[in-house]
C-alpha cells in the first residue's frame, strides 16, 4: 500500500513517527517536511507572537536573545543530517514543501498514485483536495485519547486538567479538526505524570500505534470507530497567560497540576517565579478561629513546604525556579526572608 507521509519534522512528536513509518510494511513513496517559513507561520498562528524588532538593542541583549537560537540551529543541522541519512537508507524521496494545499504540490503528489495520506504533527491544515489524493483515506496521528482534547498541544492540557489517563490515537482525517473515525488507539495511566513524563510516554507508544495502523490497512485487523460526540473536548494552543497562577481563581488542585507542566508562574515582590513542584491540601494548622485571608497569602512555613491560600484549598510550594536557578522552598524562604502574611501575585 503506497503512502505519502507528511512528517512534522519540527516536532519531537512528529519525528517519533518517521522511522516506524519507514520500517513498516507500508510502501512509503515520499516523506514530506515543511519549510522553515511554513513552520514559522504555523508557530506564529499558535502563539500569537509577531516578529520582535531587534533594532537598537545592545550586543549583549542580542546575544542573549539569538544565542540559544544559534545553538538550536547547529543541533538541528546535525540532527537533519541524521534524518537525511535515515531516509536515504530506505531509498525514499524527501520533499520540503511550503504549501501542501497548492495546486502544484497536489499535482506532483498525485503522480505517485498514493493509496494513503498519513500525517503526524504536520504544520499545516489539510484542505479537501489534498485529503482526496489517496485512493483510500487520509490518516492523522494525534497525542490524546480522542474525542478528548481535540486541537493543539493536548498533552499540555491533559496535565492541566488533571486527567489520570491519556493515550495516542490514529484517526481518519476530514476537514473538521480531529473529528474523523478512529483507526487505532492506545491508552495508558498517567497518574502523577509531569508534562515531560507524558511526552516521553507518548513518544514511546508511537511505534506500536504505527504498527496498529499498518495492521488495520494491510491485515484488516480492527475496525473504524466513530468518535463519541458526548466525549468531545477541544483546546486551542496554550499561551503564557494559561500558565499564570491566579490565586483568587485557581483551586489548589489546579495550581498543582499547572506546576506539573513546568511552565507555571506567579509574581512575588515584583519578580517572576516559576513554580516547579507543589502539592494541594484541604487544611492548614494556622487557619483556626474562622480566620479568612486573601488568596495568594502565605499562611504557613512547614518542613514540607511554603503554604499559600488558593481560591479553595492550600498550595504547598516545594520547589521554584528564579533566574534559571532551581531552589527548594527552604532555600527560597531563607534567602528571601519570607514571612507569613506576605502576598503572592
Amino acid at each position: 500500500m503506497r503512502v505519502i507521509f507528511f512528517c512534522g519534522d519540527g516536532s519531537r512528536y512528529g519525528m517519533a513517527h518517521l522511522e516506524p513509518m519507514l520500517a513498516s510494511d507500508f510502501e512509503v513513496v515520499a516523506v514530506v517536511f515543511g519549510t522553515p517559513a511554513r513552520w514559522a507561520t504555523f508557530r506564529r498562528a499558535l502563539s500569537g507572537k509577531k516578529h520582535v524588532d531587534l533594532k537598537h538593542r545592545s550586543f549583549f541583549q542580542l546575544l542573549k536573545r539569538i544565542g540559544p537560537a544559534l545553538m538550536h540551529r547547529w543541533r538541528s543541522r546535525r540532527e537533519r543530517r541524521d534524518v537525511l541519512n535515515m531516509v536515504a537508507r530506505y531509498n525514499v524521496p524527501l520533499w520540503t514543501e511550503d504549501d501542501v494545499n497548492s495546486e502544484a504540490f497536489i499535482a506532483k503528489a498525485k503522480k505517485l498514485a498514493p493509496d494513503l495520506v498519513i500525517s503526524a504533527a504536520y504544520p499545516q491544515i489539510f484542505k479537501q483536495p489534498l485529503l482526496d489524493i489517496g485512493k483510500k483515506q487520509a490518516v492523522n496521528f494525534h497525542p490524546s485519547l480522542l474525542p478528548k482534547f481535540r486541537g493543539a498541544h493536548p498533552h499540555f492540557w491533559t496535565i492541566v486538567e488533571g486527567e489520570t489517563e491519556s493515550g495516542v490515537t490514529a484517526h481518519v482525517m476530514t476537514t473538521a479538526l480531529d473529528e474523523g473515525p478512529i483507526v487505532a488507539q492506545r491508552g495508558f495511566d498517567i497518574t502523577g505524570f509531569t508534562y515531560a513524563d507524558l511526552y516521553n510516554k507518548i513518544v514511546a507508544e508511537t511505534p506500536a500505534l504505527v504498527q496498529d495502523v499498518a495492521d488495520y490497512y494491510l491485515q484488516g485487523r480492527g475496525e473504524l470507530k466513530p468518535q463519541d460526540p458526548a466525549g468531545v473536548s477541544y483546546y486551542r494552543n496554550n499561551r503564557p497567560i494559561h500558565s499564570k497562577i491566579f490565586w483568587n481563581l485557581h483551586s489548589a488542585e489546579r495550581i498543582k497540576n499547572l506546576s506539573r507542566t513546568g511552565t507555571a508562574y506567579f509574581f512575588f515582590r515584583g519578580k517572576k517565579i516559576m513554580l516547579l513542584q507543589a502539592e494541594a491540601r484541604d487544611k492548614n494548622r494556622n487557619m483556626t478561629n474562622s480566620l479568612e485571608v486573601v488568596p495568594g497569602a502565605i499562611v504557613d512555613v512547614k518542613d514540607n513546604g511554603l503554604v499559600v491560600q488558593a481560591s479553595s484549598g492550600f498550595v504547598h510550594i516545594q520547589q521554584i525556579r528564579y533566574q534559571n536557578k532551581t531552589l527548594e522552598f527552604k532555600q527560597w524562604a531563607k534567602s528571601w526572608r519570607i514571612h507569613i502574611g506576605e502576598i503572592l501575585g
